[in-house]
């Protein structure tokens, strides 16, 4: 029995990862290369999900940089996260069930899909906006948004096997 769907992973690059949590102020470099080290850990195990297909993936980390709340207002949001736009991946879940043992794998064909347009500011999206006005404007619909005390960002460089 084979059951595929459409799963997109969004932009493939510079991606933002939230602490909620106690950060302290200037992050030293045993701290980043803890976040560094279960960053990769999560990109790895996400691999792991596409070995069984003709196309396995891989992810390179790199720029590991934690912005504490206080820095948050001098960094411009889209320096801090990737806007929509570019090449993206895309994954295609399949779930097979061998017959013989009744047991039940799943694997993710990952592919390039085509180049989407490019995020452009707006009077929405101001290009202009702080990291930390983004966390309190999104905070008025998620009250948890305005207790970050910290934000890790990363590159991830992505490589297609295959």
């Amino acid at each position: 029995m084979r059951r595929s769907g459409l799963v997109s992973w969004g932009t493939v690059a510079p991606l933002v990862l939230a602490l909620l949590g106690a950060a302290r102020a200037g992050a030293d470099e045993a701290e980043n290369a803890v976040r560094a080290s279960i960053i990769r850990a999560g990109y790895k195990r996400l691999s792991q999900f596409t070995e069984g297909s003709k196309t396995p993936v891989q992810f390179a980390i790199s720029d590991v940089r934690t912005y504490e709340r206080t820095e948050l207002a001098r960094v411009r949001w889209p320096d801090l996260v990737t806007m929509p736009g570019g090449r993206m991946v895309d994954m295609v879940r399949t779930v097979e069930r061998n017959a013989n043992t009744s047991a039940t794998g799943v694997f993710y064909d990952p592919s390039w899909t085509g180049v989407a347009r490019a995020w452009q500011p707006s009077a929405n999206e101001s290009a202009g906006r702080s990291a930390l006005d983004v966390f309190r404007l999104l905070a008025r619909g998620k009250p948890e948004m305005g207790q970050v005390l910290a934000v890790t960002s990363y590159a991830v460089s992505v490589t297609l096997d295959g």
